[in-house]
């Protein structure tokens, strides 16, 4: 594999991962926020300031996601 797939497929993954972050923070999903890996947030802050959290958080990821494709070298 060349690093410009591993890049594309790292960035592809980011992505996914980012939007699934925003989507639940907009849905409030509650199987997202009942999960063990955010419980450490919603149990310790209300719900609207997680999904707060996890929207920003999201929107960090996809910028991500972007500067690795802007910056792909062929």
């Amino acid at each position: 594999m060349s690093l410009t797939v591993g890049t594309i497929i790292t960035a592809a993954i980011l992505a996914i991962v980012g939007l699934l972050s925003i989507l639940a923070s907009i849905a409030n999903w509650d199987w997202f926020f009942n999960s063990s890996s955010t419980r450490l947030y919603t149990n310790r802050l209300s719900r609207r300031v997680s999904r707060i959290i996890y929207s920003v958080l999201g929107i960090l990821i996809l910028f991500m996601a972007t500067y690795l494709i802007v910056n792909l070298k062929e």
